[in-house]
């Protein structure tokens, strides 16, 4: 019964239980990633080309390019709007004086046959 009651006294900081870190241990940590860091770093720098600059201004000329062609809808703005309606009223103005001006002349031609 003795052996599930917590102890009133903390464990003491000397004591090394498995899985728990000290400031020690965590210091030779953090030096050990700064260390594979470096040399993660220095082998990148050594494996990349020299003038990454010049690479990119080469052109890469494919045999048939093929254009990708994307449609985006979108809504009309104001001066579309206003454009259509000026067209659609000027195209029924002229139908409408086309009309007048036909209805009006046309039964006035007369044909005279000898």
């Amino acid at each position: 019964m003795e052996d599930q009651i917590p102890s009133s006294t903390p464990p003491q900081a000397n004591s090394q239980i498995p899985g728990q870190l000290t400031p020690e241990l965590l210091e030779q940590m953090k030096k050990r990633a700064r260390e594979l860091a470096v040399a993660q770093y220095m082998a990148q720098q050594q494996a990349a080309p020299e003038s990454p600059v010049e690479e990119s201004r080469v052109p890469v000329i494919t045999p048939n390019p093929q254009p990708q062609v994307v449609y985006v809808r979108r809504n009309l703005t104001v001066a579309e709007l206003i454009l259509i309606l000026c067209l659609a009223t000027g195209i029924v103005a002229i139908a409408q004086s086309a009309w007048k001006v036909l209805s009006n002349n046309l039964p006035r031609i007369e044909v005279q046959i000898r």
